[in-house]
């Protein structure tokens, strides 16, 4: 989890297409979202590509975010939406 101020920063890379910002944004929310995803699905396999996907969709759709919500919390939804 990181902080409002910093998240606003990472987003704003995201929108650039920073890879440093995704590489930030792997880094923060993988281990969380791939419990998250493991929970659900029962399969590490299928848990790990769930999560890869959404950061995937994060990556194609971040100019639609509209942050009305946390960064987590709109990756948190795409992987339950996914799973």
């Amino acid at each position: 989890m990181i902080d409002g101020g910093r998240e606003s920063v990472l987003i704003d890379g995201l929108v650039r297409g920073d890879e440093d910002s995704y590489r930030e944004l792997v880094n923060c929310y993988w281990k969380s979202l791939n419990f998250l995803s493991r929970r659900m699905l029962g399969n590490p396999q299928d848990a790990a590509d769930c999560v890869q996907e959404a950061f995937i969709q994060v990556v194609k759709n971040i100019h639609g975010f509209e942050r009305k919500s946390s960064l987590e919390t709109w990756l948190r939804k795409i992987v339950v939406n996914q799973s």
